[in-house]
């Protein structure tokens, strides 16, 4: 196609998501895409729960038409992996052992959150929107070289725009994750009718253990929880990575400021006993998907992360007819309760040849090994129906 001579691209870069506006931003966000709205992102900025303390410095590259922005990215520059769910730690290892620098890098996706969706936004009706994707992969790797990163990782994108970076001399990788498709069921109780015998009593004998512990769980909408049950989440969440000797991503500012930014977007999961919250999932949707994200707990009743954490945010999407639930990361035990495996794409730019031939090679047998394991896996869902083992067609 022949490019518009009328268009003059200007690119520029932005350390801060409240530099770009707001309504312009959105207008290039697809509307099942919660964690790429303005106000999330800013959310983020404003909570202090990405800036240099925490290793994700924002420099967004924006691309203008006549003072309109048309393109952009969500760029971060950073000097650690931590916070990606697409790992790279082994070649920031093989790196060091060369003797080369691997940090700091740029890493383009939404931090803390493994949720595939558009990383290379363009505003869909533009004449050159092919070309305007070309340039962000290209305006990365001038980003590359101008801070001296050793590379550059557009982290859970569509599968169109790692084929568009592959052309711009990127590496293009495959992962997987695990989702739940909504086939039209009517109720929880019909969708586990499309589960084999056993595999339904399993799933019908935790949600009665969480039954009998006599909890009372809740389910709320972001603008409807009190700043108490969001101070509770709070303790929750962190006395969990306490427990795992991990650090919180997300600062109490972040949860305190859901209610008032990113209320009609959030999902909290509530369970109470006789000593008030024990435990707490947030998860946030918009358009057809829920997306869980965050779990927290004091307690140790038995299958209560199931119940939280799937089971009430697939009977969520039954009851407001959403087509699928992501559950975050990894999770094979996700299976069992009918999450079924999908490919997720990245695509990685590094500059030294020698550290790019040998991640090539990696990424290469990484994905023939990530297909396979596929295949497999879908062979052991509990579906009685064939053909609900593999997801059915949709748009990020």
């Amino acid at each position: 196609m022949a490019q518009d001579q009328s268009f003059e691209p200007k690119v520029m870069v932005h350390n801060s998501i409240t530099s770009i506006d707001a309504a312009q931003w959105d207008a290039l966000i697809p509307q099942d895409q919660p964690f790429l709205e303005h106000a999330f992102l800013l959310l983020l900025e404003t909570s202090q729960s990405i800036g240099i303390e925490a290793g994700w410095v924002p420099y967004f590259i924006a691309i203008y038409d006549r003072d309109k922005l048309v393109a952009a990215t969500l760029s971060y520059i950073k000097d650690n992996s931590r916070g990606e769910f697409i790992f790279d730690w082994n070649w920031a290892d093989a790196a060091h052992s060369a003797g080369l620098q691997y940090y700091p890098k740029i890493v383009v996706g939404v931090p803390f959150t493994p949720a595939a969706g558009p990383r290379l936004l363009v505003e869909s009706s533009h004449a050159e929107a092919c070309h305007l994707k070309n340039l962000l992969c290209q305006a990365l790797i001038e980003l590359v070289d101008e801070f001296s990163c050793s590379s550059a990782h557009i982290l859970f994108c569509q599968e169109n725009e790692a084929e568009v970076a592959k052309k711009e001399d990127y590496l293009y990788r495959i992962t997987h994750q695990y989702h739940w498709f909504n086939r039209g069921f009517a109720s929880f109780n019909d969708f586990l009718s499309s589960f084999r015998s056993r595999a339904r009593k399993q799933v019908k004998r935790e949600r009665r253990k969480v039954s009998e512990h006599g909890l009372q769980i809740e389910r709320k909408r972001g603008c409807d929880v009190t700043p108490e049950e969001w101070e509770a989440f709070d303790r929750l969440y962190r006395s969990t990575y306490a427990r795992k000797w991990s650090h919180p991503y997300l600062t109490s500012e972040f949860f305190r400021g859901i209610t008032d930014h990113l209320g009609d977007t959030a999902l909290l999961v509530t369970a109470r006993d006789s000593n008030g919250i024990c435990a707490a999932s947030l998860s946030f949707y918009r358009g057809s998907a829920v997306y869980g994200r965050y779990w927290g707990t004091n307690a140790n009743y038995d299958s209560l992360h199931f119940e939280l954490c799937y089971y009430q945010l697939i009977e969520f999407a039954i009851e407001h007819q959403l087509d699928r639930v992501e559950a975050g990361a990894q999770g094979e035990h996700k299976i069992k309760r009918g999450f079924i495996p999908c490919p997720t794409y990245s695509a990685h730019y590094l500059a030294h040849e020698g550290l790019r031939g040998a991640v090539s090679r990696y990424i290469h047998h990484e994905s023939i090994q990530t297909m396979r394991l596929m295949d497999v896996i879908s062979t052991h869902t509990p579906y009685r129906d064939l053909e609900f083992q593999r997801p059915p067609e949709f748009n990020l």
